[in-house]
């Protein structure tokens, strides 16, 4: 059987910063997040449509972060 995957959020860390109306997470922060949480191989090519990227992206957004053009 399987174990479980899970990943932990520190809400003591996110509780204790300073209130804003940014994003809480950073992006480095939801990128660490998602790869500890996907299931996906190291040193293997990622395509643009692979599972990791689609989380990545979602989680980004979903926490206020957004792609725009320089």
């Amino acid at each position: 059987m399987k174990p479980e995957r899970r990943y932990i959020i520190d809400d003591v860390g996110a509780v204790l910063r300073k209130p804003t109306a940014a994003p809480i997470l950073e992006p480095a922060e939801i990128i660490a997040i998602v790869l500890t949480a996907t299931q996906w191989t190291p040193g293997r090519k990622i395509e643009p449509d692979d599972l990791v990227v689609e989380q990545m992206l979602h989680s980004l957004k979903q926490h206020g972060w957004k792609f725009e053009p320089l």
